[in-house]
């Protein structure tokens, strides 16, 4: 019972720093918009930040599956 409820608090400070850090970065990204002159800006761009289909996926490890805390970054190449 006891795991159950740290995991469950764990999850729940995980998502408190997400929800942290994305507000963050919608307040940057307010910032940067109101830095734009609006006659720089076209029609295409005006419809891309309004149609934006890019949704942030947060993968949280299931019960029992092995956490990635303490590994290294996944380097692209």
């Amino acid at each position: 019972d006891c795991w159950v409820d740290s995991t469950i608090l764990q999850r729940l400070e995980d998502q408190r720093i997400e929800n942290e850090h994305l507000e963050e970065a919608a307040a940057r990204v307010a910032e940067l918009a109101n830095e734009l002159p609006i006659e720089d800006a076209t029609e295409e761009d005006v419809l891309n930040v309004l149609n934006q289909d890019d949704v942030l996926m947060i993968d949280y490890p299931e019960e029992g599956e092995p956490s990635d805390k303490g590994k290294a970054p996944l380097v692209e190449e």
